[in-house]
């Protein structure tokens, strides 16, 4: 009874949190209990201990990235526990074609995982279509393209279909960095394994004009 009236004393005072927010000023313990000293209504809001044991109750910035992921990992669930009622009020009819409703739960679970990781998996009737690509083409249309586009580059072209490194050899040897392709440059030490990377980043970005990202661990 003590804090339902505290409560409704907080919500009817507009200027401590409310005002905080307008204003956008910093909602801190500290803050606050000189916001609402200053106005004195101290008392009124259940003092100093009161906001103190608030503070518990609120999420900080500094775990951001993890609230987010817990709402996140929390909409999947949903998302699963709504698909599962969907297949067992289905299951519990007893279809005709079982088949079909096998079907129906795996497309279900199949949406929910594209919706939360789009690269774990496409459907053939997505690459056919064109719906997933980045041209937007139909994939015939795409592989007329590509070979129009090899056409018009005539035999005097190194047939490079990929972004080049600008180093003809090794542009030869790998028909330029393409999509999806992992690779090492391996070498011992000081062999300018470091140097020639760093080349053929600035040759994309110069020469190319492609951004480049460039990532260091150990």
């Amino acid at each position: 009874m003590i804090r339902t009236s505290i409560t409704r004393n907080i919500r009817s005072s507009s200027v401590p949190w409310k005002s905080a927010y307008k204003n956008d000023k910093p909602a801190d313990v500290h803050f606050d209990l000189r916001r609402v000293k200053r106005q004195d209504k101290l008392k009124a809001v259940g003092g100093p201990a009161y906001i103190t044991s608030l503070a518990q109750y609120a999420g900080t910035s500094a775990y951001i990235e993890e609230y987010s992921h817990v709402v996140q990992d929390k909409s999947i669930l949903r998302r699963m526990i709504h698909a599962a009622q969907i297949v067992e009020k289905s299951a519990l009819n007893e279809p005709e074609n079982v088949l079909d409703v096998l079907d129906d739960a795996q497309q279900l679970f199949f949406k929910i995982s594209q919706a939360t990781n789009p690269n774990s998996g496409m459907l053939i009737k997505d690459i056919l279509s064109g719906v997933k690509s980045e041209s937007q083409l139909p994939y015939i249309k795409e592989l007329e393209a590509r070979q129009e586009r090899f056409i018009q580059m005539g035999p005097d072209s190194g047939g490079i279909t990929g972004v080049p490194s600008h180093f003809t050899d090794i542009d030869k040897m790998f028909n330029g960095l393409n999509n999806s392709n992992l690779m090492i440059l391996a070498a011992r030490p000081a062999m300018g394994k470091t140097a020639l990377a760093l080349n053929i980043a600035e040759n994309v970005s110069f020469k190319s004009k492609i951004p480049v990202g460039i990532s260091h661990w150990k």
